[in-house]
């Protein structure tokens, strides 16, 4: 990393690290493509930081962009201590949820920091969010009936999916670590893949 891009990078972590509770090096190193950069071109911090650079983005700019790009959430005004800690915990899990997708070739991002898939059976869509309420601290699984092509939704320019927002979802477990919702999901496809068979083996007889 060049002097300049240091130096850019130095302003914007603070600048995160301000509103968010966190520093912007510490969500890149759990994922590291949390970055302003196209789809079509490399999604890493060096990229991100020399088109920014070159493009005369001021670093605050910048920051302040990627903050809602990402959804990440601010540390309340007048808040203290405990809820620094707790919107920088949120912030975490957002960032855990991306680097998911970005390993992942079934669970897709959405532009709400949301990861999406549909079920097996192609019947219902499951969504798996950084439970951002009062409580915090951990993750969510939804579930919407109905059958979407998550393929053929709009990308944004970070390649993110457009999901709409008008679907419905039912939450159906939360569990403190990631990988909790992602093993409910498949229990869930499971059990009803179970009872499916049953009720055709009963309709056989009958």
């Amino acid at each position: 990393m060049t002097g300049n891009q240091k130096d850019y990078l130095d302003t914007v972590d603070e600048r995160i690290r301000a509103r968010c509770g966190v520093p912007y090096r510490e969500l890149l190193s759990m994922c590291p493509g949390l970055v302003l950069a196209p789809a079509s071109k490399t999604q890493d911090i060096r990229t991100a930081l020399d088109m920014a650079i070159r493009d005369k983005l001021n670093p605050v700019r910048y920051a302040d962009i990627a903050v809602k790009a990402f959804r990440l959430m601010e540390v309340p005004e007048g808040a203290g201590p405990n809820d620094i800690l707790l919107t920088a915990q949120k912030n975490r899990h957002l960032a855990a949820v991306s680097e998911m997708c970005r390993n992942d070739d079934v669970w897709m991002l959405g532009t709400d920091g949301s990861a999406y898939r549909e079920s097996e059976s192609a019947d219902a869509v499951f969504r798996i969010s950084a439970d951002m309420s009062s409580r915090g601290g951990g993750f969510i699984l939804s579930e919407a009936p109905g059958h979407m092509d998550l393929d053929a939704l709009l990308r944004d320019s970070l390649g993110r999916m457009a999901f709409p927002k008008e679907v419905a979802f039912t939450p159906v477990h939360f569990g403190f670590d990631l990988d909790e919702p992602v093993t409910a999901a498949a229990r869930i496809e499971g059990e009803r893949h179970k009872d499916a068979n049953k009720a055709l083996a009963g309709a056989s007889v009958n």
